[in-house]
């Protein structure tokens, strides 16, 4: 017996479909997108700043000379450095300062004082499960019961 045929859902003005196929205003779509690059963006200036650092340390010098006059101070060792590079990597540094907390304060707004989910977990189909009691299980946990978990004996 073939699978009964399911009817395209209906699209309204503003919605677009997520991962998992279920309809979600438009905003939820330009949010999450918007929350996903500035995260990666955060995480790439971060490692950035680092091999930066790191590049930074190796063409340094112990004593100042006429080109290598800022110095940088790193857990009690100064060395020096030129001053556009100096200057670069106190703005990287001031960077990660506020982004960093700001990506996590944003990650943290959004779906426990918004309500909105950054990612979603699939509900698993009822057609998938393996028997009637898992469905039964499912449906209890969902309509208010308290575990899942101890319904369901294999």
């Amino acid at each position: 017996m073939a699978p009964p045929r399911r009817e395209p859902r209906p699209r309204l003005s503003g919605q677009s479909l997520n991962l998992f196929g279920a309809l979600e205003p438009q905003w939820h779509h330009t949010v999450r997108t918007l929350y996903v690059g500035a995260f990666v963006l955060v995480w790439l200036e971060a490692l950035g700043s680092f091999l930066f650092f790191l590049i930074l340390t190796r063409s340094a010098s112990p004593v100042p000379t006429p080109h290598l006059v800022a110095s940088v101070v790193n857990h009690g060792n100064v060395f020096y450095v030129a001053s556009w590079q100096k200057h670069l990597y106190d703005l990287m540094l001031t960077t990660m300062f506020f982004a960093i907390p700001g990506i996590m304060l944003t990650g943290f707004i959004l779906p426990y004082v918004v309500g909105f989910k950054i990612f979603h977990r699939p509900r698993a189909a009822p057609s998938l499960l393996n028997t009637r009691q898992e469905r039964d299980a499912i449906n209890w946990s969902r309509a208010g019961g308290k575990s899942a978990s101890v319904a369901i004996s294999r």
